[in-house]
């Protein structure tokens, strides 16, 4: 990763140039196919062709421009498997110091939001069981479910299956959990559990400490505000700590001349910021 990365789960830091670049050649190669003597016809209204040809020539189109934003969508999905799977990780490392043994689980699983926007995408990271009933002979599990996107939207379960509303058409990212009903016999969603949360959405948001800490409440059975307490002494001990190591590094060696002293940046609690 390049050393300008500021934020490592920033998706427009790490891949932001590289699916632009893509999205271009992507418009290039269409654009193209749309100039070339073998489609012009077909674009310019089929004059002189029979329906057979026309629909020949439509077909091959669709196939190369469903090539092409396939491409694009498997870079996506790729890009968002690592940054979720990095997410998941540094949600973990802070987990285990603040509410060691709770019972949230990775769950990687990236998908992009439509074909005509495979730049867009979301990852679900993690997993963790809230309830179990029984349904007949059925027994159905509820899961938290999150996930983490790599642009700027609300989510609501009204629209069905379809969470999001994009605002804009830049990345940016959202992190949210629902709240998903299993049917344990087949292991297929039944949909989300309307009764938690807000219609299903448990919570969503940009920050990394926000996630982090509903997540860690859910993933523990602590309340809010026992997992934030937990978050700022945590916060207070690491920063003592870096504070320890950076005065122990300061102390001049035997027989060394004194350093000049330097003006130090205040560490970070948690090392999470945007």
């Amino acid at each position: 990763m390049s050393a300008a990365v500021k934020d490592p789960f920033s998706y427009e830091a790490r891949y932001g140039r590289d699916i632009r670049d893509a999205v271009t050649r992507v418009q290039d190669r269409l654009q193209k196919a749309k100039l070339s003597p073998k489609y012009q016809k077909w674009f310019a209204g089929g004059d002189g062709m029979t329906d057979k040809e026309k629909a020949e020539e439509e077909r091959k189109f669709a196939a190369l421009e469903a090539q092409a934003l396939g491409e694009l969508a498997e870079a996506t999905k790729r890009n968002l498997n690592s940054l979720g799977n990095d997410s998941y990780d540094a949600f973990e490392a802070k987990m285990a110091k603040m509410v060691p043994g709770h019972k949230m689980a990775k769950s990687i699983k990236a998908s992009i939001l439509s074909p005509d926007k495979a730049y867009f995408g979301a990852c679900r990271i993690g997993r963790l069981t809230l309830e179990k009933r029984v349904e007949g002979n059925t027994e159905i599990v509820t899961e938290m479910q999150v996930y983490t996107t790599n642009f700027d939207t609300d989510i609501t379960t009204g629209r069905g299956s379809n969470m999001y509303d994009p605002k804009g058409n830049n990345f940016g990212r959202t992190f949210f959990a629902v709240a998903i009903d299993i049917d344990t016999s087949t292991r297929l969603a039944k949909g989300f559990n309307k009764k938690l949360g807000k219609e299903g959405v448990l919570f969503q948001t940009s920050e990394l400490e926000d996630a982090l800490v509903y997540i860690a409440a859910k993933a523990s059975g602590k309340s809010i505000d026992e997992v934030v307490a937990i978050y700022q002494r945590v916060a207070r001990e690491e920063a003592a700590r870096k504070l320890a190591i950076a005065n122990a590094q300061a102390q001049p060696r035997p027989g060394a001349r004194p350093a000049a002293p330097q003006q130090r940046e205040p560490a970070q609690a948690m090392g999470m910021r945007r």
